[in-house]
């Protein structure tokens, strides 16, 4: 089986694909990159939880009071808080013996208002921000819920073509999903439930229409050495994977004009080097010609590479070839001229 012939140019671009290295090392940092900053996420929401439960400690009072305002959001969250401790088979009983929030305040006086609209300004920065904060009672009451996991003020979006294309290939995530209470936010994941137990923690997980990522960190508020609630705080992934998409869009760039680049480069370097080598050749076969006779002599380059040593090296073997020739040609008439006289000589004698 005859091996196919590769030529100069061909095996060049197959050594140039080892630069696809770089791409690959590049988008192996950004996905690094990505990893860090979601941890960095994560530590600064559970750090954010610890501070506004910091300001509810041994506050059991601020915690017993009814929240200030009602929202579908709050009574979503209250209800599917409620339902999955019912399923888990969690009492819901509050601390001070499961006879809720009345137990403690009996009707709604001034200062429980007081108390309600001071959890509502501890919360209320919150509000102009990307993340999401509970205060979570002991019996899964929703007793405050600030802020949105939506931005209110979108990226501007680049219409132009090369934008659009590289959206194809790099999508970037989108604020149009759903940021409703998530079904499984006691079922699967444990940080509310633990929280409640004494044990901060986060987690990440969906929303409801798999469009999004949440992470969610929940510390809990004690009074003396019990419970009395939980602080969770949600935000999106989405920032970060907006940097992620940026740098590989950038990554991208750059790879596709280094590798135009290098081509070009390369496509050259492999043409003059050809060119270079098949003239070396075409002189080499024409310097013989039919009768075996020297014709010229290979034009010695003056490059000092590989390619002008072996062409000195032809037109120095040509030389030489082309003296031994010119030696053999007069050697065959000095013969001829010194055998001439004695063979007349030997002809004479023969004739007497």
């Amino acid at each position: 089986m005859k091996t196919p012939v590769l030529r100069l140019r061909t095996k060049l671009a197959l050594v140039a694909l080892v630069l696809l290295a770089l791409p690959w090392a590049g988008y192996r940092y950004v996905r690094e990159m990505e990893r860090f900053l979601l941890e960095g996420q994560e530590q600064a929401l559970l750090a954010t939880a610890r501070a506004v439960a910091t300001a509810l400690h041994d506050r059991p009072a601020l915690i017993a009071a009814p929240p200030t305002r009602d929202s579908d959001l709050r009574r979503e969250a209250e209800e599917e808080l409620r339902r999955l401790a019912a399923e888990r088979g969690e009492s819901g009983k509050t601390p001070d013996g499961g006879q809720g929030p009345s137990a403690v305040i009996g009707s709604e006086s001034t200062a429980v208002r007081r108390e309600s609209e001071e959890i509502a300004g501890i919360l209320k920065g919150l509000e102009r921000t990307t993340s999401r904060i509970w205060v979570v009672t002991r019996d899964l009451r929703v007793l405050a819920l600030a802020g949105s996991l939506k931005s209110r003020y979108g990226e501007a979006q680049d219409q132009s073509f090369s934008r659009r294309v590289l959206g194809w290939l790099i999508p970037h995530p989108s604020e149009d999903f759903d940021d409703a209470i998530a079904g499984d936010a006691l079922a699967t994941g444990k940080e509310i439930s633990g929280a409640l137990q004494g044990r901060p923690g986060s987690r990440p997980r969906k929303t409801p229409d798999g469009k999004a990522v949440v992470i969610s960190a929940a510390y809990p508020i004690w009074s003396g050495d019990e419970v009395f609630g939980a602080v969770v705080v949600e935000e999106t992934t989405n920032r970060i994977l907006s940097v992620r998409s940026r740098a590989l869009e950038q990554l991208l760039l750059v790879t596709l004009a280094v590798f135009a680049v290098a081509a070009g480069v390369l496509l050259w370097f492999a043409t003059r080097i050809s060119t270079r080598i098949r003239r070396l050749r075409d002189e080499a076969e024409s310097a013989i010609d039919a009768r075996g006779r020297l014709a010229h002599l290979v034009t010695a380059q003056d490059a000092g590479d590989e390619i002008g040593d072996l062409s000195r090296s032809f037109s120095a073997m040509l030389a030489k070839l082309s003296q031994y020739h010119a030696y053999l040609e007069s050697m065959a008439g000095q013969v001829a001229a010194a055998t001439t006289p004695f063979m007349r000589s030997i002809v004479r004698a023969l004739l007497l």
